[in-house]
């Protein structure tokens, strides 16, 4: 965890509202855990009296103290002839621990509270249970963004954005054919190499 930021517990307290509270600052409740550490950054921002914009979003956390991230999954890579047969039927009935079942006008998906290391390990972790446990998996290929080319946010943010990315790309390689370690040699080859710390 980032120890600059403040740590807020959040927990869903009712079907579909979450409580999100920030010692010294206050609490929030909210239909949507996306939006819960942005409305107590606000809190942070009113208090301080200084521009939202200047202050670092809490880290959210369960009430053991793990992390937990807040994403939208959305069933993409769908077409109309999988939606008639509400393939999504047990999904909706029975959805991934901390996640509820989102009908988006354009596309389904599943709206996840989860713990995890990172942001790629929680999705990851989603998306790796909806395959094993209901086959539709590699269906799973956005989490919002609309304009793939921004690089802005915090680093929650844009990890989201690389997993939005990876996500898209292993459902059109699984189209073409190709292998997972076809995937992990590519990558392996064209990123930056780290120099050891």
């Amino acid at each position: 965890m980032d120890e600059h930021r403040p740590v807020a517990t959040i927990a869903e307290v009712e079907d579909g509202l979450w409580q999100a509270s920030l010692p010294g600052i206050g609490t929030v409740t909210v239909d949507d855990p996306r939006m819960a550490a942005w409305q107590l950054q606000e809190l942070i921002a009113e208090q301080r009296v200084i521009n939202v914009l200047d202050v670092s979003p809490p880290v959210l956390a369960d009430a053991g103290g793990q992390p937990v991230y807040a994403f939208l999954l959305q069933f993409t890579a769908c077409g109309a002839d999988r939606d008639d047969l509400d393939v999504y039927a047990q999904v909706k009935a029975d959805p991934p621990s901390g996640c509820r079942w989102s009908p988006d006008v354009h596309h389904p998906g599943l709206l996840c509270l989860r713990p995890g290391p990172s942001p790629l390990d929680a999705i990851a972790g989603v998306v790796s249970e909806v395959r094993d446990r209901y086959g539709l998996g590699t269906e799973l290929t956005d989490l919002g963004f609309d304009r793939l080319w921004e690089w802005f946010g915090d680093h929650e943010r844009r990890t989201e954005l690389v997993a939005h990315l990876l996500l898209m790309a292993a459902h059109r390689a699984g189209l073409l054919g190709l292998d997972p370690d076809d995937l992990v040699r590519f990558l392996r080859e064209v990123m930056p190499r780290r120099s050891p710390p």
